[in-house]
């Protein structure tokens, strides 16, 4: 058998040896047939190496039994590839600059540069995507493996959501170190058309979704893919998330509703249009759905979604107490603050994404000897801005944060 030549840090592989690899490869891609993405059954546990992660709820897996292919699948015969032949869907192996190895990947866009044509690269059996990729950086795979479908599999962490809209910086680090380099158990909850939704489990104490609430770079929630209520035990797990403040923070506000400075709502200006905004998506969306509550499913507490008394919105709200006719609840809504009595037919279950955003409303009061003002009185209106400075940090919307309120000056 004819010996392998490095290459610029890959294989260039003689015929003998690469018929040998073909054998292994037909057995490869049965056992892919067996373990593709629409087989992994809910319930069922994968041993797996996490090989990339965009943020906790978009990451890649490969099983840990395709580990012994990876090589032959990253090698390349040396030659470049032809900028004749080249097209998007082409598979090559390419030099990532995300990996800092030689994969294989699939040419999901190609561009136009000043220099010549750069690509856009999806890597199959890693899943990340390096983009602008030049040709003097791809070649020819050793093994034809245009219908080996990718070995990496994408996943989403359930139970746990990001604090705010967005996945931060801070949080996707913290996943990273959590995971770390050692090989994983995946438990699959569910499945999506595109992603599996899992738990992740290494040596660390608690899941990796667990993990990250704990340290408080997530928040708890249930499963993504559930679009319903469906008992009082997943309703304990769904809560909203409330901003959080310390002594000292400075805010310009604006009032959302109260009438009285020992208990009043604002909100952060810079979050009101976005609100609007939302608002208005947020309404079409629950228009259109037709899941209501169940009797059993009702309890104070219970986040849920409420038709507004003009019936124009849907606003996020949760349950506060009964009331003694049997169909209606007092409800809290909580990017308002406000207070109403809504009839159990306004109300619809609340969807997992919705709970992402942080409640709006920030419940206030200031200081007992400043009650009495009648110069900050004239404020309480809705719409009035205004500057607060946290003395006391409240609860939630359970107690109210302390404030200084510091009028605009105008110029």
């Amino acid at each position: 058998m004819t010996t392998s030549e490095t290459f610029d840090g890959n294989y260039f592989y003689s015929g003998v040896y690469t018929y040998l690899l073909l054998l292994e490869m037909e057995t490869l891609t049965e056992m892919i047939n067996k373990f593709s993405i629409t087989s992994y059954d809910k319930d069922t546990s994968h041993w797996v190496d996490v090989t990339y992660i965009n943020h906790p709820h978009s990451f890649y897996v490969r099983p840990t039994l395709y580990r012994k292919y990876m090589q032959e699948l990253q090698a390349s015969t040396g030659s470049l590839i032809d900028p004749l032949d080249m097209h998007v869907g082409k598979i090559v192996i390419y030099k990532s600059e995300i990996l800092k190895i030689y994969a294989r990947g699939q040419v999901i866009r190609m561009n136009a540069e000043i220099n010549g044509i750069t690509c856009d690269i999806q890597a199959l059996d890693h899943g990340c995507l390096d983009k602008a990729v030049p040709l003097k950086q791809m070649y020819k795979p050793v093994i034809d493996s245009y219908n080996l479908p990718p070995l990496a599999i994408h996943c989403q962490l359930s139970e746990c959501y990001p604090i705010g809209r967005k996945w931060d910086d801070k949080s996707i680090d913290a996943m990273k170190c959590y995971v770390g380099t050692e090989q994983a158990k995946v438990i699959i909850k569910d499945k999506k058309l595109d992603i599996l939704i899992v738990e992740l489990i290494n040596s660390c104490p608690d899941d990796i979704a667990t993990l990250l609430v704990k340290t408080d770079y997530a928040s708890l929630g249930f499963d993504f893919v559930n679009n319903r209520l469906s008992s009082s035990s997943e309703n304990k797990n769904m809560h909203y998330i409330y901003k959080k403040f310390k002594v000292g923070d400075k805010l310009w506000v604006r009032v959302q509703s109260g009438k009285a400075l020992d208990s009043f709502f604002v909100c952060a200006v810079e979050d009101y249009k976005p609100y609007l905004q939302e608002k208005k998506n947020f309404t079409l969306s629950y228009k259109a759905l037709n899941e209501k509550i169940r009797p059993e499913d009702i309890e104070a507490g219970l986040p849920v979604a409420v038709l507004t008394e003009d019936q124009r919105y849907y606003e996020r709200a949760v349950i506060k107490q009964f009331t003694s006719s049997q169909d209606k609840y007092v409800v809290q809504y909580v990017d308002s603050g406000n207070i109403v009595t809504a009839h159990f037919n306004c109300m619809k279950p609340l969807l997992p994404y919705h709970y992402t955003r942080p409640a709006l409303a920030i419940y206030c009061s200031i200081d007992k000897e400043s009650v009495q003002d009648t110069g900050l009185q004239k404020l309480l209106h809705p719409g009035y801005d205004f500057i607060i400075e946290i003395k006391k940090v409240g609860d939630k919307h359970n107690s109210p944060n302390i404030v200084q309120i510091m009028p605009i000056l105008s110029t």
